[in-house]
């Protein structure tokens, strides 16, 4: 047996003249991807992944141990005849009683070499927003303990959707390990909030955030051009909503995200912009979705003459 790279494996799979599906396990995140076969003798190839099923997946690389997780999830393949239509399932790792989500992977119909697309949508199935407004209005103040950070302040505002019931609401806040002297630091610990249902919750946290690339380098790694705020949406809301004055950050350009914490699909996210603040507002925003706003970091703070 010869062992064939990633390229002329594909390159076998399309010569092969015909539609064809390969699976492959685990990606931690479950994806689809087709190729297609660019000569009249070459068919397509549709690659599916599967997520992690058996653990939860940080949603992005970071040493943080509260960073937020992707929930485990595998997948259902439904083939009949010439079609294709594969779906993703995610489960609570913890609570057996919390519903199932289920999202469209992918939708395809074979046709002789190749494979015809049809649309699906990112909506989860089986789950309804139990949350009207669900929103997070942040500003950022400088730390009076170290000039490479930021003190963040957030308002928190949860309605209910009409009829809905919700025992609490726990808000887990992303924030930096305390500044000690000589460089020590605590280990990173979960910051636990418990929202007020139907009204507001402030809450403010010292040295927080990061406000330079070198004190971003320390923390996160080396590279890390951007912070950010943002709201984890766990019921789903009709409207989430994340604000972030530019009192602080000052007159730069920002960008925003939405990512499917069942999914681990990110996508851009549009950032109205005004004189005072940046927003992001998702409609029907599903449940375990987190919405984030991004900015770029300093070199180095100048201090005001």
């Amino acid at each position: 047996m010869t062992a064939l790279g990633a390229g002329t494996a594909l390159s076998t799979l399309h010569s092969f003249g015909r539609a064809t599906l390969l699976l492959h396990g685990h990606k931690h995140v479950p994806t689809a991807r087709l190729l297609r076969g660019l000569t009249e003798s070459c068919g397509d190839l549709l690659l599916a992944s599967a997520g992690s099923a058996g653990r939860q997946e940080r949603i992005n690389s970071t040493r943080d141990p509260d960073a937020a997780r992707l929930w485990p999830s595998f997948n259902v393949i439904d083939w009949r005849s010439e079609r294709v239509h594969i779906e993703t399932v995610s489960f609570s790792p913890r609570a057996t009683h919390k519903p199932r989500v289920r999202r469209s992977l992918v939708h395809v119909r074979r046709a002789e070499r190749k494979w015809e697309v049809e649309p699906v949508s990112l909506r989860a199935r089986g789950v309804l927003p139990r949350v009207e407004i669900d929103a997070a209005c942040f500003s950022l103040d400088p730390a009076l303990v170290s000039e490479d950070r930021w003190d963040m302040t957030c308002l928190r505002t949860i309605k209910l959707a009409p009829g809905a019931q919700l025992r609490r609401y726990i808000e887990f806040v992303r924030v930096l390990p305390a500044v000690l002297p000589r460089g020590r630091r605590w280990p990173s610990v979960l910051r636990r909030v418990t929202l007020v249902l139907n009204g507001d919750t402030r809450y403010r946290y010292s040295n927080a955030l990061c406000r330079t690339l070198g004190e971003a380098a320390r923390q996160y790694g080396v590279g890390t051009a951007f912070e950010w705020v943002g709201l984890l949406c766990r019921y789903g809301a009709s409207r989430a909503i994340v604000r972030l004055d530019r009192s602080g950050p000052g007159q730069i350009e920002a960008f925003g995200s939405l990512t499917d914490l069942t999914t681990g699909r990110e996508r851009p996210a549009f950032v109205e912009a005004t004189a005072d603040r940046w927003t992001v507002t998702i409609q029907d925003c599903p449940p375990r979705s987190l919405v984030r706003i991004y900015w770029p970091l300093a070199q180095a703070v100048v201090a005001n003459k």
